[in-house]
This record gives C-alpha cells, sequence and structure tokens, in this order.
C-alpha cells in the first residue's frame, strides 16, 4: 500500500479492512480453525459476473 503512494494512515487501513475481509470470508476445512481466505475479492468479482449474466438471460 505504500509503494502505491498511500499515506501511513491510509495504508494501515487498507491492510486492516483487507485482512478483516480475509477472516470475515475464511473457510473451515474439516473441524480446526477457520483459515483467511485470501482471494475473497476475486470470488466476489466472479460471482458478481456469473448473476449479471443470469439477469441477462
Amino acid at each position: 500500500m505504500l509503494a502505491s503512494g498511500l499515506q501511513m494512515p491510509e495504508a494501515v487501513r487498507e491492510a486492516q479492512d483487507y485482512t478483516y475481509q480475509t477472516l470475515l470470508n475464511g473457510m473451515r476445512l474439516g473441524m480446526g480453525q477457520f483459515i483467511p481466505d485470501r482471494l475473497f475479492w476475486a470470488r466476489a468479482d466472479a460471482e458478481e459476473e456469473e448473476r449479471s449474466g443470469h439477469d441477462k438471460a
């Protein structure tokens, strides 16, 4: 985030939000702890495209 030109407070907010979303969208594999879903953003985009494709049909 810092490398993309954000100021420190904004970079920290973005990182915290990303971490929160990975935990919120985590997967529970078996009976263990939740595993963070670090690709939640990619799945959300694919689901949106799939839904919009069904609406057009």
